[in-house]
């Protein structure tokens, strides 16, 4: 995820979280960090695909309690690239920056 976060602004590509995407939040947090994609291959292969149901239902409740109208509303709200300084990012560690807006 840090990762992400570094890249999102920096580079013109797009970003895809391809590990530890297990739930509806491990997505947010990629999402916010930047990723344009959560993959949940190892989630649908271990519970199901009916399971990404369930995850997108979940998605929709988080934004939805948050009035958010979608994943774009989100999408690199916590990249490096929007915080205000890099004292920030580099100080608190990416983490600890995240769980502030859970």
């Amino acid at each position: 995820m840090i990762w992400i976060a570094i890249l999102k602004g920096q580079v013109q590509a797009d970003l895809a979280a391809t590990t530890g995407v297990h739930s509806a939040t491990d997505a947010v947090r990629m999402i916010m960090a930047g990723a344009d994609v959560a993959m949940l291959c190892s989630a649908l292969l271990r519970d199901g695909v009916e399971r990404l149901g369930e995850i997108r239902g979940e998605l929709d409740a988080w934004l939805d309690s948050r009035g958010q109208e979608s994943v774009e509303d989100i999408r690199g709200l916590m990249s490096r690239s929007q915080l205000k300084g890099d004292d920030e990012f580099v100080r608190t560690g990416y983490a600890k920056v995240l769980n502030r807006h859970w």
